[in-house]
């Protein structure tokens, strides 16, 4: 993520300066980027400085622009058509990225950025911050399970063998499937994500084996576009072989304790825990709740999708 440029930092750009290092040598001396350095350089030359660059000059202007940044945000924040948008959709649990990157196509002339949002949401502070979508969760330390652990899963074709058409997301029919278990009952998720559009399909299994998976699997997805899923090496997923003659697709395993080599699926378990946290007890959970998440997630617009929605993407 990028952080402006501190006041030490400028300080050293100016000595620099003044010995004749190049931007290049600065940026490399500094850990940035040399167009990070030249446009320092550029929008911080003050006449009234007498020289190049100083960096006295160059953080008053920097802190003169981040206030009047902030009164335009705050300016924008008030209009009520920008306002009442934003109120709206984040109690429908968008992201402020999601807002403001949908807003300009359903209001016409109106657009806000998402760091004016967040700007504006932890002003007002936990009424509104509880409505942001989660925080990534913590890593896991590596290292802290047993990695000698053996696989039992049988033909299992590993992720390092998927081809780079699957991995850069370059054609539909890309699957990534997992479950989502609970302490509090027997019944369980199967969670299907397509790869390219993020397009979701939910079902509530009464128990998380390897035959309900199976048959979960094969009704969901008889109807779909399918060329290969990736799994992990829980035991459910035992059955990949029979599932790949039914639907006529590949199937491709996860390294080891590596969950993240299918953050599709992933991510989308993280949102849908927005609606079934943990220690919701899935029994109590009826279908049409399910199907529920599953149309508000597909018609919910992405940001890696140009805040389109999976549904619009796929079909």
């Amino acid at each position: 993520m990028y952080k402006h440029l501190s006041q030490e930092e400028r300080i050293q750009i100016q000595t620099l300066l003044k010995e004749k290092m190049s931007v290049r040598k600065i940026a490399e001396r500094l850990g940035r980027k040399p167009s990070t350095i030249s446009r320092e350089i550029k929008r911080n030359f003050w006449d009234a400085c007498r020289i190049e660059y100083n960096s006295s000059c160059a953080d008053r202007k920097y802190k003169e622009r981040k206030i009047k940044a902030n009164k335009k945000r705050i300016k924008k924040m008030q209009d009520q058509q920008i306002l009442s948008y934003t109120l709206s959709h984040l109690e429908l649990g968008w992201s402020p990225e999601q807002i403001a990157g949908r807003m300009p196509n359903d209001i016409s002339g109106f657009s806000v950025s998402y760091e004016t949002i967040y700007q504006y949401v932890y002003k007002q502070g936990e009424s509104l911050v509880k409505l942001l979508p989660r925080k990534k969760p913590k890593r896991q330390k590596r290292g802290m399970v047993n990695k000698n652990r053996k696989i039992l899963i049988p033909d299992r074709v590993s992720i390092d063998e998927r081809p780079d058409i699957i991995n850069k997301r370059k054609e539909y029919g890309h699957w990534e499937s997992d479950s989502i278990v609970s302490k509090q009952s027997s019944a369980s998720l199967n969670t299907m994500v397509e790869r390219k559009s993020g397009y979701l399909r939910l079902t509530k299994m009464d128990s998380n084996t390897s035959e309900n998976t199976k048959r979960t699997i094969i009704q969901k997805m008889a109807n779909m576009p399918i060329k290969s899923i990736t799994y992990d090496n829980g035991l459910e997923n035992y059955e990949h072989t029979f599932i790949n003659r039914a639907l006529g697709c590949n199937s491709y395993f996860c390294h080891p304790y590596h969950s993240w080599e299918k953050g599709s699926v992933e991510n989308t378990n993280g949102l849908i825990r927005r609606y079934l946290p943990k220690k919701t007890d899935f029994n109590k959970i009826s279908n049409e709740e399910i199907v529920s998440i599953e149309n508000f997630l597909n018609n919910r617009p992405r940001k890696r999708l140009n805040f389109q929605t999976p549904s619009e993407v796929l079909f």
